[in-house]
C-alpha cells in the first residue's frame, strides 16, 4: 500500500510486479508484520470513513503533508484473519450493488436529459402557456441534475430575449412606448457625442435583411445590431506583479475578479466582457470602484434608454463568439461583436424582463442547492457503509 504525503494522504494499492521498484520521497510504504493479515482488508480500511476521519484530524496548514509519523497514530480494528476476509467480502458485495445502481442512474439521467433537452427546445420554439405550465409542474423531478439546470438557465435567457417571458406583461401594458422611438433617441445621443468629439464615428454596418431575422418579434420590439446600442473599449493592463496587494479594489479580467489593487479605472458598476482566451465572451458586472484589465472590454451604453441589468442578461444570453475561429486563440473584438443582431424591447419591458429572469434564476439556484445536498448525502451514505463495518454496531447518522 502506497500513501502520498503531499496529496493529503491519497492512497494507491500496489501489487508486487516481481522486480525492483523505486519510490520517491513523497510516498510512504505500508506493509504487514506477520501473516495474520488479509491484504484486501487493509485496502478496505484505508478507504473507510474511520481511517479518513483520523487522518483528517492530523492534516493542518495550507499545504498539509501526511507521513509515517501520522500513520503510526492511526487506530485500526484487528479482527481474526477469517473475519477480515468476510468483512472484505461483504464490502465488495455492497459496492457491486452500488455500482449497479450507479449504472442504472446514469442510464436514467441520460434518458431524462434527452427528454428535458427536447422539452426546452419545444418551449423556445413555441412557448405556449400549456408547455410552460407542464414544465413548471415537474421542475423538481426534471431538473435534479446539474446539467439539466444549466440547460434550464440557458433556456430562460433565450425565452427572455425573445420576449416570451413577458407576454402577459405586454397584455396589461398596451400603451408602452415602441422600442423604435427608444432606438432613435440612442442614435441621436450617439450623434451628439460624435459631434462633441467625445467618441469616434464607427464604420456603418449594413441594414438588417429579412434573411438575418431569426424569429418574429413581439409588438413594440425592434431589431438592431449591437453596435447601435453599445460601445466597447479595452481595459488597462495590470499584471499580478504590479498589483498593490494591500489595496481592496477588485481587479477584473476575462473571468471576473483576478486580484486586488489600490486604484481603480471605473467609478460605477460596469458591464465587462472577457476579451481573449478561454473566458472571452464571459459577462461580469464590476463593483462601483474597480480596475478592468486589458483582458476585458468595458461596455458603455445609453443609461437613459437601456436598463443596465437587462443589458447584462441580454449579453449573457447572446453568443458573442459565434464567428470565432476554432483553430485560433479565442478572441473577440468590436469587429466581431458589433454586427450581432439582437431584439430590443421598450425600456419598461426591459425592467419587467429582469424581474422575471431574476425570479427564475433564483429558482435555478435553489434547485442546484438541492442537487448538491443530495450528492453530499449519497457520499455520506457510501462512507457510512465502511464506517459501520469498522466501528461495528455504532449508529451512523446520515
Amino acid at each position: 500500500m502506497l500513501v502520498q504525503e503531499e496529496a493529503g494522504g491519497k492512497s494507491a494499492w500496489f501489487i508486487d510486479p516481481g522486480y525492483d521498484v523505486m519510490l520517491n520521497t513523497s510516498m510512504v510504504r505500508m506493509c504487514f508484520y506477520g501473516h495474520d493479515w488479509y491484504p484486501q482488508y487493509l485496502k478496505t480500511f484505508i478507504s473507510s470513513g474511520f481511517f479518513v476521519d483520523q487522518m483528517s484530524e492530523q492534516l493542518v496548514g495550507i499545504q498539509p503533508n501526511f507521513g509515517s509519523t501520522h500513520l503510526s497514530r492511526i487506530y485500526i480494528p484487528i479482527p481474526p484473519l477469517e473475519e477480515q476476509k468476510e468483512i472484505v467480502k461483504v464490502v465488495e458485495t455492497l459496492f457491486k450493488e452500488v455500482e449497479q445502481l450507479e449504472q442504472l442512474t446514469v442510464a436514467r439521467i441520460g434518458l431524462k436529459e434527452d427528454y428535458v433537452t427536447s422539452a426546452l427546445q419545444q418551449l423556445t420554439a413555441n412557448s405556449t402557456n400549456q408547455e410552460w405550465t407542464n414544465l413548471q409542474d415537474h421542475f423538481k423531478s426534471f431538473f435534479n441534475e446539474t446539467t439539466n439546470i444549466k440547460k434550464l438557465r440557458e433556456t430562460i435567457l433565450q425565452l427572455a430575449v425573445q420576449g416570451k417571458l413577458t407576454a402577459d406583461w405586454r397584455s396589461s401594458h398596451p400603451n408602452t412606448e415602441d422600442a423604435s422611438q427608444l432606438l432613435k433617441r440612442i442614435q441621436e445621443e450617439k450623434a451628439q457625442l460624435i459631434a462633441d468629439k467625445k467618441i469616434k464615428k464607427e464604420k456603418a454596418l449594413p441594414p438588417i435583411t429579412e434573411d438575418e431575422i431569426p424569429y418574429e418579434l413581439p409588438d413594440g420590439w425592434v431589431w438592431c445590431r449591437l453596435q447601435e446600442i453599445i460601445k466597447i473599449s479595452s481595459g488597462k493592463g495590470l499584471t499580478s506583479a504590479n498589483m498593490d496587494k494591500t489595496g481592496n479594489i477588485p481587479v477584473y479580467g476575462g473571468n471576473g475578479i483576478t486580484g486586488y489593487h489600490n486604484l481603480g479605472n471605473v467609478e460605477k458598476p460596469t458591464i465587462v466582457i472577457g476579451r481573449v482566451g478561454y473566458y472571452c465572451g464571459s459577462i461580469h458586472l464590476t463593483e462601483a470602484n474597480a480596475w478592468v484589465t486589458d483582458n476585458a472590454f468595458v461596455t458603455k451604453y445609453s443609461e437613459e434608454n437601456i436598463y443596465r441589468d437587462f443589458l447584462l442578461w441580454l449579453l449573457r444570453g447572446t453568443n458573442l463568439k459565434e464567428d470565432e475561429n476554432a483553430t485560433a486563440q479565442p478572441v473577440i473584438s468590436g469587429r466581431k461583436v458589433y454586427p450581432i443582431i439582437i431584439a430590443l424591447p421598450p425600456y419598461e419591458e426591459q425592467i419587467a424582463i429582469v424581474e422575471k429572469v431574476n425570479s427564475l434564476m433564483g429558482l435555478c439556484d435553489a434547485l442546484e442547492q438541492e442537487v448538491q445536498q443530495s450528492q453530499q448525502h449519497s457520499e455520506m451514505m457510501m462512507q457510512s457503509v465502511l464506517k459501520e463495518v469498522f466501528e461495528g454496531g455504532k449508529e451512523v447518522v446520515v
